[in-house]
């Protein structure tokens, strides 16, 4: 990948002896060799990011620390009560600004070549960014996703990543588009349910894509920890099985159906209608309990399935989801108990 990426035509008139010299200072003062002012090292990173398409990987690693150091900036001001409006992190907000800004620019200059690379960055740093700081005295609850959604997307630093990921996904066409929205989900697992306001924040700007995503990540986790180890009961709303990460995908979902209840509608009927094909999995299967459980967790999702069944669902439907159960293995009398449950 890196032979693809070109210098900027600003290196061309970079001479050989201003690179080494960038090059000795990064180095050295990034090792903390020599003390170097935080923003006159940042941009020697930026200059030989630039230019020497062979430092790519250490400038990114160094540029983790950049943005770290910034938010924890920004939330300490928070948490002295001197984050006024306009103070907030003046004293990085410059070279944070001039970080978004080049890389960027070289998303849309050669996108094929800089989005995976980016795209993973940014999505690891957010990921990072959020499960370090859970705990800091300033951070809302987990659960609360519309304030956590609030703190971040005013933070200067974490609000320069999210843009600088929506550019990645708006740049990414092809096979990568889904890699993409799959490397996002699989950040969502490994570091729920801290990084659920990015995946909120991302699927609000590409709603179709991430709603469908983040629904059947619902589904296969369903499948794997809920479907038929219950009693015939479903858990209660914050409970988890084993691994499961339902709560996310129910606070993510619910978001989204705030401003896209048509889309998370359109998503789940989608999902309902691959599971009466003539030929289904064991979890396409278990769709219609699915989102029978999803409705129980909000009055939000509640709707939105209600609208499904409700409005969409025919004679025809039911004919073959009972011809489903009937063909079930015995195990499925769990599954119908717990759908008896709650549709009463």
């Amino acid at each position: 990948m890196s032979t693809d990426i070109q210098v900027s035509n600003k290196s061309t008139s970079v001479s050989p002896e201003e690179i080494l010299c960038n090059v000795s200072k990064f180095i050295r003062g990034s090792t903390h060799e020599i003390n170097i002012p935080g923003e006159e090292l940042a941009r020697a990173s930026l200059f030989l990011l630039r230019t020497l398409p062979s430092s790519r990987q250490a400038i990114l690693e160094y540029l983790c620390s950049v943005y770290d150091e910034a938010v924890n900036e920004h939330l300490s001001r928070q948490e002295m009560g001197v984050v006024a409006k306009g103070a907030d992190e003046r004293s990085m907000s410059p070279i944070i600004n001039e970080i978004e800004s080049l890389i960027i620019g070289f998303i849309r200059s050669q996108p094929d070549a800089w989005t995976p690379i980016i795209s993973s960055w940014s999505i690891d740093l957010l990921g990072y960014i959020s499960r370090k700081y859970s705990e800091r005295r300033s951070m809302p609850h987990s659960s609360s996703l519309n304030e956590l959604l609030f703190l971040w997307m005013t933070c200067s630093p974490t609000k320069s990543l999210i843009r600088i990921t929506s550019e990645c996904f708006a740049c990414a066409s092809g096979d990568f588009a889904n890699r993409s929205v799959n490397a996002l989900l699989e950040a969502s697992v490994r570091h729920s349910p801290h990084f659920d306001w990015v995946v909120a924040h991302i699927g609000s700007c590409f709603p179709k894509t991430i709603i469908s995503r983040v629904l059947l990540c619902g589904l296969k986790d369903y499948h794997q920890h809920l479907g038929g180890q219950l009693d015939g009961l479903p858990p209660p709303p914050h409970s988890s099985a084993g691994e499961s990460k339902m709560s996310s995908v129910v606070q993510i979902l619910s978001h989204m159906a705030l401003q896209h209840a048509r889309d998370v509608r359109q998503a789940m009927w989608e999902l309902f209608q691959d599971s009466l094909g003539e030929t289904v999995s064991e979890m396409q299967m278990s769709c219609p309990m699915y989102i029978l459980h999803l409705s129980m967790m909000t009055n939000l999702l509640m709707q939105t399935a209600v609208d499904v069944f409700v409005d969409c669902v025919t004679f025809g439907d039911l004919e073959k989801l009972c011809s489903q159960f009937s063909q079930k293995k015995p195990s499925c009398a769990k599954d119908v108990n717990r759908c008896d449950w709650i549709i009463v």
